[in-house]
């Protein structure tokens, strides 16, 4: 394949990303840093399907893509959420799954803050929001 942009199919990166959940252990107990051969597996089973060639690195820059694209946009939907939690008259509470909680009543610098915060130790995604309803 040329150098230009290679276009994925709809079709395709399904299967990219089925056969990357699939083979998940199989993926991380690969010995070594090099998964080259796990990606041209992917690629020749694309291949076979739709009859689409893309090299290994073709596959693991898609899956990358793929991966990044996924955390943007469970990061934007924090940030709804914490928009529409800041503008009503309830608390929320802000916490990484096993490591730090911050509660809160209103503040939309303090929210992002302590996303920022807590992202920063487990990774962009890994923050959930729970509401807690405020009883007078």
């Amino acid at each position: 394949m040329s150098n230009s942009v290679v276009q994925w199919g709809d079709a395709e990166c399904d299967m990219l990303v089925s056969e990357r959940i699939r083979r998940n252990e199989e993926y991380h107990n690969i010995i070594g840093r090099s998964r080259v051969d796990f990606w041209k597996s992917v690629a020749r089973r694309i291949h076979r399907r739709y009859h689409k060639k893309y090299t290994p690195t073709q596959c693991t820059t898609k899956w990358k893509n793929l991966v990044q694209c996924y955390q943007v946009s469970k990061l934007k939907q924090i940030v709804i959420l914490l928009n529409t939690l800041v503008n009503c008259d309830s608390s929320f509470r802000i916490f990484a799954i096993g490591e730090t909680e911050q509660e809160m009543g209103g503040g939309q610098e303090l929210a992002r803050d302590t996303i920022g915060f807590l992202e920063e130790m487990v990774g962009v995604g890994q923050v959930i929001i729970n509401m807690i309803k405020m009883f007078n």
